[in-house]
């Protein structure tokens, strides 16, 4: 029973000396919880390490700390371990980054390089017999991983040449990367926008091209497990829709608030600016924010004198076909007829019939009505594909973080 004790205790110094390389700092509480004793046991066991020669150096109030330069002999694996190696290697081969491909698979060669013979037989024979199915064809969509995981731990600001998803444009970002995270497709780098003034996440594989910067950022304090908690009391609203429309964690929460209701609507009129366009190829997403930019940038609501109201309509009518046909959209007010129509702006009349009500939450400038629009298009419901709109009343803003309603007209 002794052996059996002191070997147990054998392993588990051995386990903490290991453990102290790989952190600036460990705390007696971290290493009680992993090896599953008290701190009493830990303290004993530290002193044993420093007894036997072991650098190790204690910074009250703070943790255990090896002396800088010390390291282990080369570390020997048992079989399980090369097999949870062999494991990593598969899944992280059919990752999209190329950077981290590269970097982990250089990795992988110096850790079998220690691999007894007998070990690299075996772990051949499984590496032989494991497979993957994910991103099968090896497709990678991006090379910027480990320069972004470089920028966070040196708190370097990076200058970002970004496709944007929603308008389909580059623009110029500086960012201080905080974290990052994976989804099934992509990777998503959460960051602080100095553009912006407040967090904002960016997709890995629309990233064009990063500058390090000469410039650095204190961290802000920042928490990750409290920065999700927070996105998900804003139903993880990201102007740059960090996760991929697929794979949207709240997609679930979504349509289970999105219970449409059934509602009769009386005929209104609709004065605005308009343009045509297209769902198919990206084009309205193209085509619909540069509407909205002529919107505010010919002060409609200041033409559309004998307006109703400051809610503001964005209509959908004039469909060729279904919604992936040509169509028209108009953005402008409710007014009381179509007498007085500005030059270049059109007047509509949206007609008195049954609408299906959706509630869109969040980001009304992407991702929140990317996602209703999206439900819809799946939805199994009857439309009339005469007119559509959305209202953006006074719960509209801040426009980041504000509620519009979506009306789909029903037979």
């Amino acid at each position: 029973m002794k052996d059996s004790q002191d070997l147990n205790r054998l392993s588990r110094l051995t386990s903490i000396l290991t453990f102290l390389q790989t952190k600036s700092m460990v705390t007696s509480t971290e290493l009680s919880e992993k090896f599953d004793v008290s701190k009493r046991t830990i303290y004993r066991d530290v002193k044993s390490l420093i007894d036997s020669g072991v650098p190790i150096y204690t910074e009250e109030g703070k943790g255990y700390k090896l002396m800088e330069g010390y390291n282990l002999p080369p570390v020997m694996f048992t079989e399980e371990e090369a097999a949870a190696l062999i494991t990593a290697e598969k899944i992280i081969a059919r990752n999209k980054d190329k950077s981290l491909i590269e970097a982990h698979s250089k990795a992988l060669d110096k850790i079998k390089a220690v691999l007894r013979y007998n070990q690299k037989d075996r772990s051949q024979l499984l590496s032989n017999r494991i497979a993957s199915v994910t991103n099968f064809r090896n497709h990678t969509t991006s090379d910027s991983l480990l320069n972004i995981q470089s920028a966070i731990t040196k708190s370097r600001c990076i200058q970002l040449h970004y496709n944007s998803l929603i308008k389909n444009e580059v623009t110029v970002r500086v960012i201080e990367p905080l974290a990052i995270y994976h989804t099934k497709e992509n990777w998503v780098v959460i960051a602080w926008c100095r553009l912006r003034e407040e967090f904002r996440e960016f997709r890995l594989d629309r990233i064009n091209k990063i500058i390090f910067l000469d410039s650095s950022f204190d961290q802000r304090d920042f928490d990750l497990k409290n920065y999700f908690e927070y996105m998900k009391t804003r139903s993880w609203n990201t102007p740059d829709i960090g996760l991929s429309h697929s794979d949207s964690r709240f997609a679930i929460i979504n349509q289970k608030a999105n219970k449409m209701s059934k509602t009769k609507l009386d005929e209104f009129h609709v004065v605005g600016v308009y343009t045509k366009t297209c769902n198919r190829d990206q084009q309205a997403a193209k085509d619909i924010p540069e509407l909205w930019q002529k919107f505010m940038r010919e002060d409609t609501g200041q033409k559309v004198l004998n307006r109703l109201s400051d809610d503001i309509i964005c209509a959908y009518l004039e469909y060729e076909g279904d919604h992936m046909e040509p169509y028209t959209c108009l953005v402008g007010y409710k007014v009381p007829d179509l007498k007085n129509i500005p030059n270049g702006m059109k007047g509509i009349t949206v007609p008195s019939s049954d609408y299906k009500k959706y509630l869109a939450k969040g980001d009304l400038t992407g991702k929140a009505l990317w996602e209703v629009w999206t439900e819809i298009w799946k939805a199994d419901i009857d439309r009339t594909f005469q007119v559509d709109f959305e209202l953006y009343g006074n719960k509209a803003y801040p426009i980041e973080n504000g509620e519009a309603d979506v009306f789909i007209g029903v037979k």
